[in-house]
């Protein structure tokens, strides 16, 4: 009876649709909205187009290098950074995970050849991440990634669709992408004959020197001194949270 009472304290995430609002699923998935996603996703405040008033026609640009950790991280999606923050607090390998895909990011965008191998992948995606840009269309194993635009180019991360963590995983690189400004878009997709979940991040780099699990970390042991010693928020990992997180298993 109690368990029953308190179900809304242990949702799943796997059935977080369940408890979506029609609102956001309108917002989500209605084609006629995709201008005013873009719009949000860009952090761009929508304006009338019927006002003649010169400041109503006038969007608010966001300056996304200029952004503060924290500032990233309420761009994350609210349920969306629950999650992140449950699964980087409490495994090792959610937290390698989201380093992996961060890692690559700033690979790429900084004009860097990825050094994972497509082995190391494979524990991930269905295969290495597919890199495309208007001016050429490439592979992780070509040499010329210098050649890349770091803003006009797009990635896509294909993750097995009958995989028990493929759907995780797919979260956790969706949190990444908002962490540092990119626009995460998910399809489903066919490779090989298997159903496939693509998920294509485009747009501009931005914070390449914030890691997300560093952040976390750091918040989270903010929080502990707030509580055990009332004071501010504290700027470096705690080593003793460290060494326990480093001690899970995968």
């Amino acid at each position: 009876m109690k368990g029953s009472a308190e179900a809304s304290k242990h949702r799943s995430i796997l059935d977080y649709k369940q408890y979506e609002s029609k609102a956001m699923k309108k917002f989500r998935e209605d084609d006629q909205l995709s201008s005013v996603r873009d719009q949000f996703f860009e952090g761009s405040l929508p304006y009338n187009t019927n006002s003649s008033s010169l400041s109503s026609k006038r969007k608010v640009v966001i300056d996304y290098d200029s952004l503060s950790p924290q500032e990233r991280f309420l761009r994350i999606e609210k349920r969306l950074r629950r999650i992140l923050v449950k699964a980087c607090e409490n495994s090792y390998a959610a937290s390698k995970v989201v380093n992996t895909f961060e890692e690559f990011l700033i690979q790429m965008y900084d004009g860097r050849e990825c050094d994972l191998s497509a082995k190391k992948w494979q524990e991930i995606l269905l295969e290495s991440p597919i890199v495309t840009s208007p001016e050429c269309k490439m592979t992780l194993e070509h040499k010329n990634q210098e050649s890349l635009s770091k803003r006009d180019f797009n990635i896509k991360f294909l993750f097995d669709a009958d995989s028990t963590t493929g759907g995780f995983h797919r979260l956790l690189l969706h949190g990444v992408c908002q962490f540092h400004c990119l626009k995460a878009t998910s399809s489903t997709s066919c490779l090989n004959g298997k159903t496939t979940r693509v998920l294509t991040a485009t747009g501009t780099f931005s914070g390449a020197n914030i890691h997300l699990v560093d952040y976390i970390t750091d918040r989270q042991k903010g929080a502990s001194n707030s509580i055990n010693t009332g004071g501010s928020y504290a700027s470096s990992p705690d080593a003793a949270f460290l060494e326990k997180l480093s001690a899970l298993k995968i």
